[in-house]
């Protein structure tokens, strides 16, 4: 199928449906893990236009409908742990002084392997798969980091997810054809940060 059948097809997507989808994953996750189901259910669901996958800000999740119409209901259980874990985690105040890609690289790295350790849902296969190295199990984000600076070819790898830059309140992702572009996101202040 080529870009142009795909785009044509995703348009025709029942937004009500993809709202099921996301709604039955977070009941599935309280069901199966109620750690990650009870973060999922505090996470304000809302659509994003601006967002080629999904995202979150620490209080709300934000997706796109066209990507969470291409997951399964495993694949999007999985893609819910995934932002739970960033925000549990602290990814977003852990940075710190470090480059933005290598880090969100390393917290994918990171939530990653304790998703499929606490078997939560299925990784994501294809372009939007998620980053998976076993020999990452039991490491935190910051030794991964490092590992990662040694390592220029995992550098531009692409997350499965879109990390804000909150104080500058963009984000870089690729578009269609893998072109790296600057999308402009709510813009929160380091209260606001600090609060979440």
């Amino acid at each position: 199928m080529n870009k142009v059948a795909v785009k044509k097809q995703n348009k025709n997507i029942d937004k009500q449906k993809v709202l099921e989808k996301l709604t039955g994953a977070r009941i599935a996750l309280l069901l199966k893990q109620p750690f990650f189901g009870n973060m999922a259910t505090r996470m304000q669901l809302q659509e994003a236009d601006w967002c080629p996958t999904a995202a979150t800000d620490g209080r709300n999740f934000y997706y796109n409908p066209e990507f969470i119409d291409s997951l399964t209901p495993k694949q999007t259980e999985f893609l819910i742990g995934h932002e739970v874990l960033h925000i549990v985690f602290d990814h977003f105040l852990r940075q710190d002084m470090r480059e933005k890609q290598p880090w969100n690289l390393s917290a994918d790295y990171a939530v990653n392997q304790v998703l499929v350790d606490e078997n939560i849902g299925e990784m994501p296969q294809g372009d939007n798969k998620g980053l998976l190295d076993r020999k990452y199990k039991g490491w935190n984000a910051e030794k991964i980091y490092e590992d990662v600076m040694k390592d220029k070819s995992k550098q531009d790898q692409q997350t499965i997810d879109m990390h804000i830059d909150f104080e500058n309140g963009k984000a870089t992702v690729r578009d269609q054809n893998g072109n790296k572009v600057q999308v402009e996101l709510p813009k929160l202040s380091k209260e606001e940060v600090k609060k979440i």
